[in-house]
């Protein structure tokens, strides 16, 4: 059962069991599952949430994820009312970098790999204008030996999905510019992000 994986508590390269515990509201614990240390979310979650729902006879679930909320400004709108769509790359940006910190993986002044955006297209859905608020999250669409591609979604406060943005980024040696190996700890958190029709390249 233990395994590498993704470390919640950030100690990185050591062993791991994860545990999936389902807790009433008021905090007690009402189910519990054990799982390889190396199992990722989307693999859990599904079987979990059928699980809760045919146990409990729970017809209606509302699932929350780990997302980011971002308020629109004022100064977002362009000439034609709405929020002008280079303002997208920066709301995108801010996820993907937010989650790369929150790993301790961007060092972009110090660490000795950094990580290149060698793509970047985006699709627009509707328009998105202030004061709305966007709901912004981001899956791996496709993963690699030396690169690893996101796609970044928002939705806003009054609407369905709004854009979807594909980023592929490829970590090089600081000083070389060559390409160099997904860390082995990094390819395990990315891992939890795969997305079901997400695929593996040689890069």
């Amino acid at each position: 059962m233990a395994a590498l994986g993704h470390p919640r508590d950030g100690k990185r390269g050591k062993l791991q069991v994860n545990w999936g515990l389902v807790c009433s509201p008021e905090g007690r614990p009402v189910s519990v599952q054990v799982h390889a240390g190396n199992t990722a979310d989307p693999t859990t979650l599904p079987r979990i949430l059928e699980m809760v729902r045919e146990r409990f006879g729970i017809e209606q679930i509302v699932f929350v994820g780990d997302r980011a909320v971002i308020a629109t400004r004022w100064m977002d709108n362009d000439a034609y009312g709405h929020v002008n769509n280079v303002q997208y790359y920066s709301f995108f940006d801010t996820v993907v970098t937010r989650w790369l910190v929150e790993q301790g993986w961007l060092e972009p002044n110090a660490g000795e790999a950094i990580g290149l955006c060698v793509e970047s297209p985006c699709s627009y859905h509707a328009a998105v204008a202030f004061s709305e608020t966007i709901t912004a999250g981001v899956r791996v669409a496709n993963l690699g030996r030396s690169a690893f591609a996101t796609r970044p979604r928002s939705t806003a406060s009054t609407a369905t999905r709004r854009r979807r943005r594909g980023v592929s980024h490829v970590y090089v040696d600081r000083v070389s510019r060559r390409p160099i190996a997904i860390p082995d700890d990094m390819r395990c958190a990315l891992e939890t992000l795969l997305t079901n029709e997400g695929s593996r390249y040689g890069l």
